[in-house]
């Protein structure tokens, strides 16, 4: 996958987690669709907002995008095997770093989308659900491309106590948490648990 398609796919799916729904709802698509339309509306709103200041980005991902996602869950399967050998206190701290590289990268990808493109409803199309009942579903759509090209992506929720949760959004088949996975694994190989969340400390820190 070309990187510019990742980062602009990646970033189109911000704009369907990154709203609180209008209402409640039990389908974890009609929550996704519901979404869209209200981040839109928020980001056309704070437009003038948004330019002077980048950290308005930040805030709206911490208050919005931030609820929808199941950080612990995406943790554990983030670290696999790892994350069992670790001690409660290195899985706090990893929960934590984990979230704050998801939010960096978010903010970052949302910013610069917004500095050349225009938030479009019409740039997602969410596809028929394949009858998939119970607590873990795959939600699939379309992203189009400002080049034509249409890109699958897919969204994994799962049932929580607060609610439908993401948990991993893949793009042309590569899953985020998979790709985590793989660098975080060979990290972990050379530094140990604790090096890796250190590594994570000091790249978060260093933004502040």
């Amino acid at each position: 996958m070309k990187r510019h398609y990742s980062s602009y796919v990646l970033t189109l799916s911000l704009l369907l987690l990154a709203a609180l729904p209008v209402r409640a709802e039990n389908s974890p698509r009609m929550l996704l669709e519901n979404t869209t339309g209200a981040m839109i509306h928020a980001l056309t709103e704070n437009q003038a907002e948004l330019k002077k200041d980048p950290l308005v980005v930040n805030r709206l991902v911490e208050r919005i995008l931030i609820p929808h996602i199941d950080f612990i869950s995406a943790s554990k399967w983030v670290l696999g095997k790892h994350w069992r050998r670790a001690d409660k206190q290195q899985k706090i701290r990893f929960i934590k770093e984990f979230r704050s590289l998801l939010v960096r990268f978010y903010s970052s990808a949302l910013t610069d989308f917004l500095k050349t493109h225009d938030a479009r409803k019409d740039m997602i199309r969410f596809l028929p659900q394949r009858g998939e009942t119970g607590d873990d579903v795959t939600i699939r759509s379309e992203v189009f491309a400002p080049d034509g090209q249409t890109i699958p992506v897919n969204y994994y929720l799962h049932q929580t106590r607060k609610g439908w949760k993401v948990y991993d959004v893949s793009v042309e088949g590569i899953s985020m948490i998979t790709t985590y996975r793989n660098s975080f694994a060979n990290e972990i190989k050379l530094k140990g648990v604790d090096g890796l969340i250190k590594s994570l400390e000091e790249k978060n820190h260093s933004i502040h």
